[in-house]
């Protein structure tokens, strides 16, 4: 299912949950980790030195919207 049509994948600072259906939690839960999970490992790839931005920027960014877009606010 196309990030456009779920609304667990929304970017927006709140999740449109009277949108959500029960045919998005699965594929968006698991494109979310995914997309998490490759930008670890983009982190991990990256062989420029370490600093705030490179490293820890970058995962708290990806943890921040993984969090968005599983966890009820």
């Amino acid at each position: 299912m196309p990030a456009q049509t779920n609304p667990l994948l929304s970017d927006a600072y709140r999740i449109p949950f009277h949108l959500i259906e029960a045919g998005h939690v699965a594929p968006g839960v698991r494109q979310a980790l995914a997309e998490a999970q490759a930008e670890v490992d983009a982190v991990a790839e990256d062989g420029s030195a370490p600093t705030w931005d490179n490293t820890l920027q970058r995962l708290e960014d990806a943890l921040q919207r993984l969090g968005r877009r599983v966890t009820p606010a």
